[in-house]
């Protein structure tokens, strides 16, 4: 059964509490279904709220 993650599961990937992070890898393990909206939500994040840098991104995130 796949399940359907929020972005904040996929955010606690890439956090700092290790317990929230081993849960969020374990189900992104099992191929989950993800949204774009929520692939959004998380680079709204990662870039602009946590100071991610553009150059982190995949090449084919950033814009020309």
């Amino acid at each position: 059964m796949n399940a359907f993650l929020d972005s904040n599961v996929v955010l606690y990937s890439f956090g700092a509490d290790d317990a929230k992070k081993a849960t969020a890898l374990a189900l992104l393990k099992g191929y989950p279904h993800i949204s774009i909206q929520v692939l959004n939500e998380c680079s709204h994040v990662l870039r602009r709220k946590s100071q991610w840098p553009p150059h982190r991104s995949p090449p084919n995130w950033r814009r020309s």
